[in-house]
Order: structure tokens, then sequence, then C-alpha cells
């Protein structure tokens, strides 16, 4: 776990300085990192959204980025924890196996989420989308 979690805040870490597009916030292979291999980028709009699934796990990675008003329109599951992240930030764990973190920094609110059928590595992927968050609000 601290292997991925620490790649990833460093790969988000170096990359946004020059994120304008909701896709370069985390590349196809830091995506491979949190899902595990046999990852596919199923991607349509790439300015607001991205999402990734791995054929392994059927485990699936969004990420949203909205303008800042949304973030009290497009909510993630309640209830939220506050979390300590940009201007505004909240998490979640599902019950069903997933997690997302959601916050807002200047005029954006941005949504990391990840779903998984294995419930057991809900908490792993909690940690990690927060590890991430809190690097993208500190360089934005």
């Amino acid at each position: 776990m601290m292997k991925r979690t620490s790649f990833l805040a460093v790969f988000v870490f170096l990359w946004l300085p020059q994120v304008t597009l909701a896709c370069e916030l985390i590349t196809f292979a830091t995506a491979e990192i949190i899902l595990g291999t046999d990852t596919i980028d199923m991607s349509t709009d790439p300015a607001r959204f991205c999402l990734f699934l791995s054929k392994a796990t059927s485990a699936q990675l969004t990420i949203q980025k909205d303008p800042a008003e949304m973030y009290d329109q497009i909510m993630i599951p309640k209830p939220h924890t506050e979390e300590d992240i940009g201007e505004r930030g909240r998490s979640h764990i599902l019950r069903t196996g997933g997690a997302a973190v959601q916050f807002v920094v200047g005029s954006h609110s941005f949504t990391l989420g990840v779903r998984s059928r294995n419930r057991r590595d809900t908490r792993d992927y909690l940690s990690t989308l927060i590890v991430a968050a809190k690097d993208l609000a500190a360089k934005n």
C-alpha cells in the first residue's frame, strides 16, 4: 500500500502545474497503479470526466472536474467525513466497495472515486485518493 500511495502522490504532484483537463490529473500509468494491471481508459469527455476500468479486478477509477459552485450540487454519497483538503473537502466510503474524495480549490471542484467489488480494498483506495487530493489541492 505504501508504494502505491507514495508513487501516486509524487506523480500527481509533478503533473499538476500543467493540468487543464480532468484526464490530465491522473494518467493511464497512475490508474494502473491504483487499479492494477489490465486497466483500460474509457474516458469520453477528457476535459471534465475520466473513467478507467480494470478488467482483472472490475474496479473503476473516476476523475471529475467541475466549476467550484458544483461542489454542493454534485455531491459524493452521504454521510461525509470532512477532510482538510483545499478550501473545502470531504470523503466517503461506500458499504458496497467504493471510496470517494471531493474538494474545492479556487474555481474548481474535483472528485476522485474508486468503486470495487472487493470491499477490503476500500480503505486502501480511500487513503490513496486522499493523498492524491491533498497533493492536487496544495499545488493548485
